[in-house]
């Protein structure tokens, strides 16, 4: 198995062309073809709109790329961390493209450059916690390297084909068809906080991201096409509202938010809602649909019933010191 290194001692030093040397840089580096949520675009959207730094943890072989992941660090008590913030769904680690290079060569490669990644994070930052994305498998490069990787679930759906609805989504549809819908698309986000504030009170919720934070980043998702707004309407309202996550390299689209006037949710509009986007989804050539988690019960069954098929994603962490460890450190 090759060697890899990593951290400042690394940055002038010269590069061996066989190791996997990781370092972090603060320019986000040239990605071909990346996915949403490693975009320099959107991890720029994010730190610009809730005030964070932005490094990136890149890979290399020599002077070739490998791999890197986008960071979004703060600070607390003296100590940097890290950790996936609130309203993005996932961090994930960006590979170079696979081309025609053999399946083996290819996944050693993908190995030794997490290895050298987690090293890195691992000795830098004093927590972690990143929500990595359904496509990253292999997490032996993270664990090999002493960080934990914590199992996570979400639904994807093939758009291809009609779904197989569970009996509850059914009734909820047949309800829908007795109102007067009508699915739009448009830019209306005062919509979107009004019901999202009915939907908190429903819920006996707070906001976890003040509303200005929340209308910045979300203006800025349009403005740059990651970002697309639906509203269902009723008797001339807008009773609900939908905004889905699109990734502009690949064909997987993101539920990522949907709110409603109370008073609609027992006629099936969240279900009528979403069956419709699905329809549209795959008129557009869409292909993969992600629900965006179920990891809590009651959300975790409600999803279900759209007939998608269970996806597993991991969520890295570094361990809390034990008592003896720390008890050791301030002996030593």
């Amino acid at each position: 198995m090759s060697a890899f290194t990593h951290g400042k001692a690394e940055r002038n030093a010269p590069a061996d062309s066989h190791a996997m040397n990781a370092a972090i840089q603060y320019e986000p580096p040239a990605l071909e073809r990346p996915r949403l949520f490693c975009d320099p675009r959107w991890v720029s959207a994010f730190a610009d709109s809730f005030g964070f730094d932005t490094d990136w943890c890149v890979c290399k072989r020599g002077d070739e790329l490998v791999a890197a992941l986008p960071l979004l660090p703060r600070r607390r008590l003296g100590r940097r961390y890290v950790n996936t913030p609130q309203m993005m769904p996932y961090n994930p680690v960006w590979f170079a493209p696979a081309d025609d290079r053999p399946p083996g060569r290819v996944g050693r490669e993908r190995l030794e450059a997490c290895r050298a990644i987690a090293a890195l994070l691992r000795d830098t930052f004093g927590k972690i916690d990143i929500a990595l994305d359904p496509s990253h498998h292999d997490m032996r490069g993270f664990t090999w390297s002493g960080l934990q990787a914590q199992p996570r679930y979400t639904y994807h759906v093939d758009l291809s084909v009609d779904p197989r609805l569970h009996a509850s989504k059914k009734n909820a549809l047949h309800k829908a068809e007795r109102e007067d819908f009508a699915l739009h698309e448009e830019r209306d986000l005062d919509s979107f906080i009004t019901l999202q504030r009915l939907t908190m009170q429903r819920q006996g919720k707070r906001l976890a991201v003040p509303e200005p934070l929340q209308l910045k980043l979300l203006g800025r998702m349009l403005d740059e096409g990651f970002l697309r707004q639906f509203v269902v309407k009723a008797d001339g309202a807008i009773v609900h509202t939908r905004l889905w996550l699109f990734d502009q390299h690949h064909s997987v689209v993101h539920a990522w938010q949907g709110v409603s006037d109370p008073q609609w949710l027992p006629r099936g509009v969240y279900t009528w809602s979403t069956l419709a986007l699905m329809r549209l989804m795959r008129d557009e050539g869409r292909q993969t649909l992600d629900l965006g988690g179920a990891n809590i019960d009651s959300i975790a069954q409600f999803k279900a019933g759209f007939g998608g098929q269970l996806k597993l994603y991991f969520r890295v962490s570094k361990p809390l010191p034990s008592l003896l460890g720390l008890l050791r450190g301030r002996r030593g």
